[in-house]
């Protein structure tokens, strides 16, 4: 069963013998163990991978004439799996778009220097670490890279179709991040059958963290409960894998900034 912050508060601070409180604001341990909570919810996430937490999203324009092949990946995306990207050219009767390839930056490097400068639909443009990349400008993307995890670049864009990437032709499949409310009837973003583990898992750290003793019990609960929500993700991938085919691993996650 799901549960509010206010819920998990006042089970976290039972099982210590501490104060009851009606709101999680009511005293500092109660807000402490709020705190905490949501630590706990955010390190349990970031090995998680929850289906629900994906979404397609637009990446954000940069409008700039100097770097005409950037996209900005938005706040709250943790993973970007696959990008499409519009690429209809005049000749076409129909709106075409097509899925950029991902490659890592080493690649990206080798593929675009590989052009001639001297050719005039190369153009020289400079990423967020000053390194040279040979852009074409006369063609849609291929290829997309990120070097800094705030950044995507392709290989290439079409100035006769737009001066600069565009956010609206965009189109990524991604993870986000789920927001956390610091408010009584917030409740946590994750699946129904994880609940008792992470339960579990907050009691255990507060134990450590406010008490200085180990709660026996409430560890073996997170322990058991954390490996069968596992086992279970396993079974539903690999069931997802056998129906529609293996998606296989994500070489480009892109973490860091905050997300």
């Amino acid at each position: 069963m799901k549960m509010t912050l206010l819920e998990i508060v006042q089970s976290v601070l039972n099982s210590m013998d501490s104060d009851s409180v009606n709101a999680i604001d009511d005293t500092v341990e109660s807000m402490q163990v709020a705190d905490v909570a949501r630590e706990v919810y955010y390190e349990l996430m970031s090995y998680n991978d929850w289906e629900h937490l994906y979404q397609w999203r637009e990446l954000e324009a940069v409008s700039d004439i100097n770097r005409p092949n950037f996209l900005r990946i938005p706040d709250k995306v943790s993973r970007l799996e696959l990008l499409h990207y519009e690429t209809t050219d005049d000749n076409d009767t129909k709106r075409v778009i097509s899925e950029i390839n991902y490659v890592t930056p080493k690649q990206f490097i080798d593929i675009v220097r590989s052009r001639s400068t001297g050719e005039n639909n190369v153009e020289v443009i400079k990423n967020n670490q000053n390194v040279e990349m040979f852009i074409r400008n006369d063609t849609s993307p291929e290829f997309w890279t990120s070097f800094d995890n705030e950044y995507i670049v392709t290989d290439s864009y079409n100035k006769t179709v737009d001066t600069t990437l565009q956010s609206s032709k965009s189109s990524a499949w991604c993870r986000v991040t789920p927001e956390w409310d610091l408010i009584n009837t917030f409740i946590p973003d994750m699946p129904e059958d994880f609940f008792p583990a992470y339960l579990a898992e907050v009691k255990s750290t507060c134990h450590v963290y406010f008490k200085q003793q180990v709660s026996q019990k409430d560890e073996q609960k997170a322990r058991r409960g954390l490996a069968n929500v596992r086992r279970k993700e396993r079974f539903d991938r690999g069931r997802t894998w056998l129906s529609y085919g293996r998606r296989g691993p994500w070489p480009h996650s892109l973490y860091g900034n905050g997300r």
